[in-house]
């Protein structure tokens, strides 16, 4: 069975089989990813709409801030948790 991924709004994160993904209507130009203590756990520029990472940052039940910086416009921030 083979799952949809979800319509892509100005940002979309979700989590599929232990990886996460970043879609964005816009380039992404950097992408932080901080523990609920505010220590960098990873960085990326991806230069692109997509990204994608393993969740082996994380376990089951932590707390994850992620910080999207699109090439144009203000950086998003958004806490997801890994389930």
């Amino acid at each position: 069975l083979e799952e949809e991924e979800p319509p892509i709004q100005d940002f979309t994160i979700y989590n599929q089989q232990d990886i996460f993904y970043v879609r964005s209507k816009d380039r992404i130009r950097k992408i932080s990813i901080y523990n609920i203590l505010g220590a960098l756990i990873h960085e990326s520029y991806p230069q692109e709409n997509n990204f994608e990472f393993m969740s082996g940052l994380s376990k089951k039940g932590d707390v994850l801030l992620i910080d999207i910086q699109p090439e144009e416009g203000r950086s998003i921030k958004k806490k997801i948790i890994h389930q």
